[in-house]
Order: C-alpha cells, then sequence, then structure tokens
C-alpha cells in the first residue's frame, strides 16, 4: 500500500509495516497463511486504517519524480528502440531459417511458452531434440544431483546447467501449472503430497522441457522420413 502521491490509477499510497499488518490479519482470527489471505487481509487494512495512516510521498531522487523524469524518458526510449531493433533483427534471421522457424512454432504450442521464451529456447538450447530427457535436463540445470556419504541420503538439488534457461522455464512452469491440464495436475498432485511449491514448480519446469525434447525430437523423425 502506498501514499501521498496518485498512481496512474488515482490511488493512495501507503507503506505499511508488515508486521503491523501481521498484527491486523491476525486481530481478524486468521491464523492461516495463503495468498488469497494476504490480499484479503491487505485490503481490508487499507480500508478501515486509511484515515489514520501516514500516506507515502515519493522523493525527488525517485525515478518517477518530476526533476528526474526528463533525464530518464530519453534512456528509456533509446532502450526500448534497442529492444525493437534486436528482435527485428532475430525475426530476419529466423525468415532464412525454416527449420529454426518450425521449431519454435512447435514450442509455442506449449502453454506458457509465448513468442518470447519459444525463441530464447530455439537459441539458448541447440540440443532440443537431439538428446535424451536426462541429459536435456541436466544441459537446463534441472536434474537432481545425489547427495549421498555412507549412510545418509541427503535432499537432492538441481544444481549447474545454463542459469538462464532456468530463469526462462520458471516463469513457463508457473504458467503452464495454471494453463496446461496434464501439467497442472501433476503440479497439484505434488502439492498434495507435501511438497513444497517452488520444488514442484521445479518438477513441472523439467517435465515441461521434457515434453518438448520428445515432441522436437519426434517432428524432426518425421521431417527426416518426409523427405527420405
Amino acid at each position: 500500500m502506498r501514499g501521498d502521491r496518485r498512481s496512474r490509477g488515482g490511488a493512495a499510497r501507503h507503506r505499511a509495516d508488515a508486521r503491523k499488518v501481521k498484527a491486523f490479519i491476525r486481530s481478524l482470527g486468521r491464523l492461516a497463511k495463503t495468498d488469497r489471505i494476504d490480499a484479503e487481509g491487505l485490503t481490508r487494512y487499507g480500508q478501515e486504517r486509511a484515515a489514520h495512516r501516514r500516506r507515502l510521498t515519493a522523493p525527488t531522487t525517485a525515478p518517477t519524480s518530476a526533476p528526474l523524469r526528463p533525464h530518464l524518458e530519453p534512456l528509456l526510449a533509446q532502450l526500448a528502440d534497442t529492444i525493437a531493433a534486436i528482435d527485428a533483427e532475430i525475426e530476419t534471421v529466423l525468415a532464412g531459417a525454416a527449420e529454426l522457424r518450425r521449431r519454435r512454432e512447435l514450442i509455442q504450442t506449449m502453454p506458457g511458452c509465448g513468442r518470447v521464451a519459444a525463441t530464447a529456447l530455439v537459441a539458448l538450447l541447440p540440443e532440443f531434440g537431439h538428446v535424451e530427457r536426462k541429459a536435456i535436463a541436466s544441459l537446463a540445470g534441472l536434474a537432481p544431483h545425489p547427495r549421498q556419504s555412507g549412510q545418509a541420503d541427503r535432499y537432492r538439488r538441481v544444481r549447474g546447467g545454463r542459469s538462464e534457461l532456468r530463469r526462462l522455464l520458471f516463469m513457463a512452469a508457473l504458467s503452464a501449472s495454471r494453463h496446461h491440464p496434464g501439467l497442472r495436475a501433476f503440479y497439484q498432485g505434488l502439492v498434495d503430497r507435501g511438497k513444497k511449491k517452488i520444488v514442484a514448480i521445479t518438477a513441472v519446469m523439467r517435465k515441461l522441457l521434457t515434453i518438448l525434447n520428445a515432441q522436437l525430437r519426434d517432428a524432426m523423425r518425421e521431417t527426416a522420413l518426409a523427405t527420405a
């Protein structure tokens, strides 16, 4: 919640003390914690305490403040133009590469993988469709590595691989866990069995990747047979 300066939507803003908000929610008899409960509690806190809370005034050095805006806007415009130029260059390259275009189109059929994600996967993971599932998971840093010593078998963690792929796949998996029927059921099943949500999302990332890998492999085989 934020205060004095008006947001684009016209709402006053206040920077709330998280401990006070937590105590307020507890005072309502809410002991459970979910995103929905937090959102409802924050809304009610704002409605009931608005008259007594100090509004937030952005300091003059804030990026959105009037003195800085004339200096920042040209930089933002330049960045936007650079991004547009890079996007156009990528499309030019893909226009002359039919196989890469087909790979991107197939990846985009997966809910959660839009044009940007699909383009990045094509560029960052040329092994897609050429290696088996364990290898593709390892390349993306999504293979759980054993941590055994004597009789101890510690919690396995994913590590290594191409970190930029993990960041990309994390967002794709979040979307797929909501919109892909199979992956949604897979994610919910893990959570229902007591897995942490971040663990479940990581498993969705790995499964999403292996599904796409198999689809690309099969598509390449069909193309090879058709042209043989």
